[in-house]
């Protein structure tokens, strides 16, 4: 039905775009009551005081600027034909290339028609209502009854791309040349903290009908004949992580402890942000000695222990002591100190301030002999973690976990250098053993790490201070606002701006939430429909971890291998197939050099769990059966119970047996393999047999009594059915009888 809906818009597409004709410029009504312009192709019409200068110099928009004022709302108009030799301040659309400080005030809004129509403004004060601030918007409502099968699309954009286009490329010649045709771009470049979200769709259904809260519809008639090309493809998801720290060296004058320091960039311009680490690369750093051991858990800082290590020890160690409920500043009393005293707390000291929560570093401004008072910029309880002193101002990198191109050689975007995954250090108790802030979403994390107490024990301890902010005058700048810090930055240092180490990336989270049941005929949940005919590679979903294999604990590694799929909850059928592949409905390809054991199925009992596992080196299954202890073993001629003794094989003539020291029938009444048959004053007795046989079985028997000289004892079969022990004459007592069938 939403395809018959959309082909219906194209219907309406003439008379849309003819109710929305430009007007001309001529017929646009003043701003804020100013005087039309004269018309002259060079002068900024409609617009408030905007003038040509005389002396053939253009200051329009500066002049529009001025005379708007900073206090009532003011629009400016820049037409196309005006010159481009006047740029608007802190305007620019390549994100590459942000604008240099602006100083337009937020009453004042620029309609730029000399690069299509962009408007612009500097902190635009637009409509605020509660928590939401809007520039920019539409608001259309509606009651009247509309038309039958109507769309109503309060924006509607429509490009047509008839011409000019290229899609070519040759990688051998470096030529590349693609055009894009995109009807609607949305940029979203942040360099300070806070949830960036670039589009945000919200659908609220009151009445019956379809609810979508995107329909998207891609229609290929072309194909793909380019290198780089996808196809025909309805969407497409990527989410990559920063391949580059940005470097520099200091400029300029900068002083120890300093709240800005001036970058010469050298690396990643236009990558930097703040609520990021700024390190000193070149000077001030520790990494004498090596990493022998790390305690780390999600209860607390991780405890690095060194060798050979002459950390510097902290001053003091305690708890805040106060609730510090939100940003601003506070009076704290400090509690359970376990190193010095408030007595090692002064105006002049960096204090590092750790919870499960947040981290922040800060200088008191007065001291007494019991509290400190201190701007702090994040909420902490009063359990969080204070050290002065030692360690606290520095990150420390372990080494094997930096990232290079090398170490991920899988991946789309190549990384620029090193990704240093560093950590803050808080306090340190003793010259080798120190504390980490390792932590992420609210609580304390378990650090995961390649390092290596033999192999890969190396670490650098780097002076650091967290990034404020990274603009001046509205435009994104080099010169960086630094936190509270104590260190010693010089002109010509070599600085890096680390990664955010604190890592949640994952490709999406769809959540449907309901409370009545669907029809069965409806069919909820996920699901992809392939209307076409697949094959060959085509994969119906394909899962690919291109992280290196060495990376992981099985193979080796420091990772914990990741969850293929999981399913949780309850399920009918954890994987149906309606119709049974034609290779295999499940397949397993070889681990690592093929020798590993490799667990196919695991089933849960009451004390562990119990495995189909498959070992490669050897070609055999083993099924465990309530131990992992216990295993039935399938090789490729042989069959081994976890019982002594007890297996089927097979002999050189391929001949298959089954051997075993103790042969039973599992019962104590008489079966068609063994039993005993009473006599009482009779020659004869018969039993029937219980299976169903195609020749009778052979059979045996032996007396448990003297059925004295001469008496003699024959066997005979009726049909497959039983047999019948004799005796020449008449005894008394009980035979014992063994028979083996044939098939």
């Amino acid at each position: 039905m939403l395809l018959r809906v959309f082909s219906i818009l194209w219907l309406l597409v003439p008379a849309y775009l003819a109710a929305q004709t430009r007007l001309h410029p001529t017929q646009l009504p003043p701003f804020n009551g100013a005087a039309q312009g004269n018309v002259n192709t060079n002068v900024l019409r409609d617009i408030n005081s905007a003038r040509d200068h005389a002396d053939g110099v253009f200051h329009g928009i500066a002049g529009a600027i001025s005379d708007c004022g900073t206090v009532t709302s003011c629009s400016i108009l820049v037409p196309p034909s005006y010159t481009t030799t006047e740029a608007v301040p802190g305007y620019g659309i390549d994100p590459n290339n942000p604008p240099a400080g602006a100083t337009t005030s937020g009453n004042i809004t620029i309609f730029d028609q000399r690069y299509g129509d962009a408007r612009m403004a500097v902190n635009p004060n637009g409509y605020t209502s509660g928590l939401i601030s809007s520039p920019n918007g539409w608001v259309y409502n509606y009651y009247a009854k509309q038309l039958q099968m109507g769309i109503v699309a309060p924006l509607y954009i429509l490009q047509n791309s008839w011409d000019g286009g290229n899609n070519m490329q040759q990688s051998s010649l470096n030529y590349y040349d693609k055009t894009t045709w995109m009807p609607l771009s949305l940029n979203n470049y942040s360099h300070t903290p806070g949830q960036h979200i670039t589009l945000g769709l919200t659908t609220s259904s009151m009445s019956v009908g379809d609810s979508l809260g995107l329909a998207n519809y891609v229609t290929c008639f072309g194909g793909f004949n380019a290198q780089a090309d996808e196809g025909c493809e309805a969407q497409d998801n990527q989410v990559f992580q920063g391949s580059v720290e940005y470097q520099g060296s200091l400029t300029g004058t900068p002083t120890t402890g300093g709240s800005s320091v001036t970058i010469s960039v050298t690396q990643g311009q236009n990558t930097q942000g703040a609520g990021r680490f700024l390190i000193r690369t070149n000077a001030g750093t520790i990494s004498a000695g090596s990493i022998s051991a790390i305690t780390t858990s999600t209860s607390g800082l991780t405890t690095i222990t060194g060798t050979g290590t002459s950390w510097p020890v902290s001053t003091a160690i305690a708890s805040l002591g106060t609730n510090v409920s939100a940003p601003g500043a506070v009076t704290v009393t400090p509690a359970s100190f376990t190193t010095g005293s408030m007595a090692n707390i002064t105006t002049s000291t960096l204090v590092c301030v750790a919870d499960g929560g947040a981290f922040e570093m800060i200088e008191p401004s007065a001291v007494t002999a019991t509290t400190f008072t201190a701007t702090f910029t994040r909420a902490h309880p009063s359990s969080a973690t204070i050290a002065a002193g030692g360690v606290c101002g520095m990150v420390l990198d372990l080494t094997a976990d930096d990232a290079t191109n090398s170490t991920f050689p899988t991946k789309l975007q190549a990384i620029q250098g090193t990704l240093h995954f560093s950590w803050p250090a808080i306090a340190s108790t003793s010259a080798t053993s120190l504390q980490l802030y390792v932590a992420g979403g609210g609580s304390y994390q378990t650090l995961v790490t390649r390092w290596d107490a033999v192999a890969a024990n190396q670490y650098v301890l780097y002076p650091m201070a967290e990034v404020t902010s990274v603009q001046q005058n509205g435009g994104l700048s080099n010169v960086f606002q630094l936190g509270p810090n104590n260190v010693a930055w010089t002109a010509g240092d070599s600085v890096s701006e680390l990664l955010y180490p604190a890592n949640h990336f994952l490709f999406g989270n769809t959540l449907v939430e309901s409370y009545y049941p669907n029809f069965p005929t409806a069919s909820g949940g996920f699901g992809i429909t392939y209307n076409m005919p697949l094959q060959g590679n085509d994969t119906m979903l394909g899962l690919a971890n291109n992280a290196p294999t060495s990376m992981y604990k099985v193979n080796g590694g420091k990772y914990d291998s990741p969850w293929g799929i999981h399913v949780s909850g309850q399920t009918r059928y954890g994987m149906f197939l309606d119709v049974p592949s034609d290779q295999w409905s499940f397949g397993t390809g070889c681990a690592t050099s093929c020798n590993a054991l490799v667990n196919i199925i695991a089933a849960a009992n009451s004390s562990a769990y119990d495995f189909v596992q498959y070992d490669e080196a050897n070609s055999r299954w083993s099924i465990t059966a309530s131990s992992n202890a216990t295993k039935y073993t399938f090789g490729s001629t042989k069959f081994t119970t976890p019982f002594a003794n007890v297996f089927m094989a097979a002999d050189s003539s391929n001949v298959g047996y089954v051997a075993t020291q103790s042969l039973r029938s599992g019962t104590s009444s008489n079966t068609d393999l063994a039993g005993e048959l009473s006599f009482a004053g009779t020659s004869s007795v018969s039993y029937t047999m219980l299976g169903s046989y195609a020749s009778h079985a052979e059979c045996w028997a032996e007396p448990q009594f003297d059925p004295g000289s001469g008496n003699r004892l024959w066997i005979t079969y009726t049909g497959t059915t039983s047999f019948t022990i004799h005796y020449a004459t008449v005894v008394t007592g009980t035979v014992s009888y063994g028979c083996m069938a044939r098939n």
